[in-house]
């Protein structure tokens, strides 16, 4: 049995598009030729896939059958020719971020799918983990880029280009009593406030903490959803915080001063590094992000 990925493309375009005509335009050949290659296509597998009549075509039960096979067949056929593109251009293959939970957004997830526009046959890997695991992962090389949210000093064996700027605010369960958007640092030192443990790990809790008692967490929304739950109170991205799926549990409230505190996201990668294309890709797409305020 011997059939071409040509007549394939004309059996599924004329099935798509419910006739010979159709499938011309879409394919960019004469209808006849279309005609000619979905009959050829009958003869070689054996099997009538349309029904015809002077006014209109219509697939056989046969045809609507093999009409779920021949689809994917063509879709394995161009991602082979993406391959060979790839190849070719001398692409980069592969490609692995890890994002910080605290930057999940759509325009981070654009950013990665600008890379699989750019590379189709790229084997994408996103991780998610905190600042320590982040700069842990590129230096054992399981990551390529990281996106994490500022707060440290850069490390010296890592480059970085800013992001997005964002501002923290401070959150607690709508179950807790919060008058004219604000508390005092007398209420609060009696809940527990939950702080990120890279916090504690570079030395920054003394500077963020203000509650008596203290719970530690690693994922940003791990401590969401502890807000949610009643557990105490944290410091959070106010654009996470503004989330639909969160504005009936959590309400954002002000301390005594009222102070805003601004943080960026920041794109690191080891400097010993020369970014590839996927990387570069990648980074501009993050440092073009408009800042969340």
């Amino acid at each position: 049995m011997a059939y071409s990925l040509e007549q394939l493309r004309a059996f599924v375009e004329t099935a798509n598009s419910g006739s010979f005509r159709g499938a011309a335009l879409t394919i960019g050949k004469h209808s006849s030729t279309i005609g000619e290659l979905v009959a050829n296509l009958e003869i070689d597998i054996g099997v009538e896939l349309f029904e015809r009549s002077r006014r209109s075509i219509s697939l056989t039960e046969a045809g609507k059958e093999l009409l779920e096979f021949a689809k994917p067949v063509l879709r394995e056929a161009e991602f082979f020719q993406d391959k060979a593109d790839s190849v070719i251009a001398k692409a980069p293959t592969d490609f692995t971020v890890a994002i910080d939970p605290a930057l999940r957004c759509n325009d981070v997830i654009d950013c990665y799918k600008s890379v699989l526009k750019r590379f189709p046959s790229i084997n994408l890997t996103v991780l998610t983990g905190d600042v320590m695991q982040i700069h842990s992962w590129l230096r054992s090389g399981r990551v390529d880029v990281g996106f994490c949210p500022t707060g440290i000093q850069t490390p010296m064996d890592m480059s970085m280009s800013r992001s997005f700027a964002f501002e923290l605010t401070n959150v607690v369960s709508t179950d807790y009593k919060v008058i004219d958007g604000s508390l005092t640092r007398q209420q609060l030192r009696s809940m527990p406030q939950i702080i990120h443990s890279f916090m504690k790990d570079v030395g920054l809790e003394s500077a963020h903490r203000e509650s008596h008692r203290v719970i530690v967490a690693n994922n940003t929304i791990e401590i969401m959803e502890m807000v949610k739950s009643g557990l105490g109170w944290a410091r959070l991205p106010v654009f996470l915080a503004n989330q639909s799926s969160h504005k009936d549990e959590l309400q954002m409230f002000k301390i005594d001063d009222g102070r805003t505190e601004l943080w960026w996201g920041e794109v690191v990668y080891l400097s010993s590094r020369r970014p590839d294309a996927a990387m570069q890709l990648f980074i501009d797409k993050a440092k073009a992000i408009p800042d969340k305020l």
